[in-house]
């Protein structure tokens, strides 16, 4: 059974990341987000990433990204899910 983070893999290999535009804990967005994924089919891999700390985008420091900006392009890139810890 799936837990509320995380949903099954399949042989799919689908993978769906979901990002809240809200950072409020139990905002309508996360709420949203949580039972959009939870309607998936079970062979669908899904998880929610973090957002708190990402900076707004500053070109001049584009080049040097925070730690929170590479933790989700590693996400992204399939790295590996990292868990919600507030839904």
């Amino acid at each position: 059974m799936p837990s509320m983070e995380e949903g099954d893999a399949g042989d799919r290999g689908l993978k769906v990341l979901g990002i809240s535009g809200s950072l409020r804990r139990g905002s309508y967005n996360r709420m949203l987000l949580l039972n959009a994924l939870r309607r998936l089919p079970e062979d669908v891999e899904w998880s929610i990433a973090e957002i708190r700390g990402i900076p707004v985008l500053d070109e001049d420091e584009i080049s040097n990204p925070p730690e929170e900006v590479l933790e989700l392009e590693e996400v992204h890139r399939g790295g590996g899910p990292r868990r919600d810890r507030d839904p």
